[in-house]
């Protein structure tokens, strides 16, 4: 409740709430002490279709976006056509978005049921067409429950999904986050608590709970903390508490990476080698100039003269690391047409092929389209690549 009192925006996930209900939000905000006198705006939408009235047992699903009204900003929600997903614009006086809000609750991961990976899917492509749609208009923040955990790593291995902890769920997702160069912000900042969601009963305790944004927006994101139990929360998940900076008038900037690929090399530093670099670098140490610079009068001249020595120097030690056999090109079989892209391609294509394999081969349903979409991508980029060395 303490959320409220300043001028923030709350997202909430499962609140059990059936479509007839909706207005005890409102109304809990209206009646009570502390926020009665502030005006929101609410958002709400149940998970519950009418077909399931009467339900047996406690509801389920539900999200809401509370807003605390400000005179700077108006909001305007966006009708996402998903029970998983909401939508928010937040607009200043003049009506351009300078921040778009996805909240999101994901479907929990559940080994061998493969209806659950094909609805995380399809809830996964909704958010995609989200981004797409308002990415380009304002900075984008992806926050909720989504039920999987994620790497903190930069270097991964090829199937760190298989790793304790991870599943399919954590490779579709991580996939999702390179493709639309978004970053993890609660794992940018140092953390009193490492996880979100806890049953002490049976001592489960896992992060599953993030907040997202673009890699170019890193800079506006002031603070992003999960905040530790202070004996009032009756949920089983930790609040997240995002700060940042909103700019009116601005769009985000394309953010461009360039890939260069280095042909690797391979280093054989045993006792033998290392002797025989010892004794090339001493003889080449012994050839080589001494730097002269006394025909130089000018600051650009005497650069150029240190760099062309810097430059002999490197090179007479490379050389002597390949003489010495310390060092020695990968032979590469890659193609010819083989880039960075491609390979990226490959690994989805092969995880997509296990996913797939795992769910039974079905030959329909979103897994199976999938599978098929990135094999036809694959052979698509391949050939292309051919055509255009």
């Amino acid at each position: 409740m303490n959320c409220l009192l300043n001028d923030n925006i709350v997202c909430l996930s499962e609140t059990w709430l059936r479509r007839q209900e909706l207005h005890l939000i409102q109304e809990t905000l209206s009646n009570h002490p502390k926020t009665a006198p502030k005006e929101f705006s609410v958002y709400s939408k149940s998970s519950m279709h009418e077909d399931e009235y009467p339900q047996v047992g406690r509801p389920y699903g539900g999200m809401a976006i509370i807003c605390s009204k400000h005179r700077n900003l108006n909001y305007k929600e966006i009708d996402t056509g998903n029970n998983r997903i909401m939508c928010l614009l937040v607009q200043d006086k003049c009506s351009c978005t300078v921040q778009v809000i996805l909240s999101v609750y994901m479907p929990y991961y559940q080994q061998g049921n493969n209806k659950q990976t094909e609805l995380f899917v399809e809830n996964l492509d909704k958010l995609q067409a989200m981004v797409d749609l308002y990415g380009s208009q304002a900075p984008v923040k992806i926050c909720g429950d989504f039920n999987t955990q994620l790497p903190q790593k930069d270097k991964l291995q090829q199937n760190w999904h298989k790793q304790k902890g991870f599943n399919s769920h954590s490779r579709i997702l991580y996939d999702f986050l390179l493709s639309n160069e978004l970053i993890v912000s609660d794992f940018m900042f140092g953390q009193k608590s490492t996880y979100t969601y806890f049953v002490h009963k049976n001592r489960t305790y896992t992060w599953i709970d993030h907040v997202m944004a673009y890699k170019h927006d890193i800079q506006n994101i002031t603070n992003c903390r999960i905040m530790c139990d202070d004996g009032n929360n009756v949920s089983d998940h930790l609040p997240i508490e995002t700060i940042c900076q909103l700019h009116c008038g601005t769009k985000p900037s394309s953010g461009t990476s360039n890939l260069e690929s280095e042909s690797a090399v391979f280093t054989a530093w045993t006792s033998e080698n290392t002797a025989k670099y010892k004794d090339l670098v001493e003889e080449k140490m012994v050839n080589l100039p001494s730097l002269d610079i006394s025909g130089a009068y000018d600051k650009c001249s005497i650069r150029n003269k240190i760099d062309e020595y810097i430059d002999s120097l490197n090179d007479s030690l490379l050389n002597a690391a390949k003489e010495a056999g310390c060092s020695k090109p990968q032979s590469s079989s890659r193609k010819p047409y083989w880039c960075p892209d491609l390979s990226l391609i490959r690994d989805r294509k092969r995880f997509w092929y296990h996913l797939w394999c795992q769910n039974g081969r079905p030959r329909s349903g979103v897994v199976y389209q999938c599978d098929k979409d990135l094999k036809r991508l694959y052979r698509k980029k391949s050939k292309w690549n051919l055509d255009h060395i």
